[in-house]
């Protein structure tokens, strides 16, 4: 929720700004960001030649809290618009990105600051003073006592910023990775939703306290009024509860819409012996079930180049 995805480098560093650990300056500045170059996490559509969901298609699912099923995901008249009102939607939708990166940033600056690093003064010199080298000599040991307080608190304060950032990066790589693996053509549709609903903190919670974050976003997406609901509940500990009850009530049945890939002509061997399209069809069906197991698909696309180029000799 990318999350706002524009944001995860800006949070990354104000991360390093804060040191509370109450709710909300744990998790009050990380929005549902996807990607840190403004990019959204769309799932792979299946068909595309190369993508680990060749030949699969992508999954219906059918969400309910409860007993309460969701309205239908896209009305006819939203699939069927037009490109610039599909434009106006996704210029909304930035919009709306924005005005939380803008919260994101005054709320990091409302927050209490880190505990305050000692100041380290300059340098004792001994005409500072009259040339009393007592004087100077306490006062230089001073000095390098505090300096090496200053240089460990700051040591301390830059590896708690870094494990702060890990963290973050992992929250938001685990949920672009689960909003990838749903595999449901309108996530961004329904992320985009909540982000325009919630606030940046809000979405914060939800980013770190569900347990599947992308599902809970994109069954919210996909129930506007649970959505708003929840948007109404500011304190941030009400919030969080509320939430773990929805994701708790949760009940998710996935229908997997396949499509077929279009059956290819021959492929010669390296012998002038021609292989029966049967044969070339059930080698393919063969790299593709290794390559599901795998994640590799150079296979399955080294070997259609390889059944495309026999096919142009013939």
């Amino acid at each position: 929720m990318e999350t706002t995805a524009e944001t995860l480098e800006q949070q990354q560093n104000d991360a390093q700004n804060a040191d509370s650990t109450d709710l909300n300056a744990e998790i009050g500045t990380e929005g549902l960001d996807t990607t840190a170059n403004g990019e959204h996490t769309d799932p792979p559509e299946g068909g595309t030649e190369g993508s680990a969901g060749e030949g699969e298609g992508e999954d219906e699912l059918t969400l309910q809290f409860g007993d309460e099923v969701a309205p239908a995901s896209t009305s006819p008249e939203q699939q069927n618009a037009p490109q610039w009102v599909k434009d106006l939607r996704k210029d909304y939708a930035a919009a709306q990105r924005r005005i939380r990166e803008f919260e994101a940033k005054e709320q990091t600056q409302q927050q209490p600051q880190q505990t305050q690093v000692p100041v380290l003064g300059a340098k004792p010199k001994l005409e500072d003073f009259d040339y009393d080298e007592g004087k100077f000599d306490e006062a230089l040991g001073k000095w390098y006592e505090t300096k090496r307080e200053v240089d460990a608190a700051e040591v301390k304060q830059r590896q708690a910023a870094e494990e702060r950032q890990r963290a973050v990066q992992q929250r938001q790589d685990g949920y672009r990775k689960e909003a990838t693996d749903l595999r449901v053509k309108d996530f961004q549709d329904a992320e985009d939703e909540v982000v325009a609903a919630l606030s940046v903190e809000q979405q914060g919670i939800l980013l770190a306290g569900a347990d599947k974050p992308a599902l809970l976003v994109y069954a919210l997406g996909r129930h506007p009024t649970k959505l708003q609901s929840l948007a109404q509940i500011k304190d941030p500990v009400r919030f969080a509860f509320a939430a773990a009850k929805l994701e708790k009530e949760l009940k998710v049945t996935s229908t997997r819409t396949a499509t077929k890939a279009t059956p290819e002509g021959r492929v010669s061997s390296g012998s002038s012996s021609p292989v029966g399209p049967g044969a070339s069809e059930r080698r393919l069906e063969q790299l593709r079930a290794e390559a599901e197991k795998t994640g590799d698909m150079s296979k399955v696309i080294a070997y259609k180049a390889q059944m495309r180029k026999a096919a142009q000799k013939r």
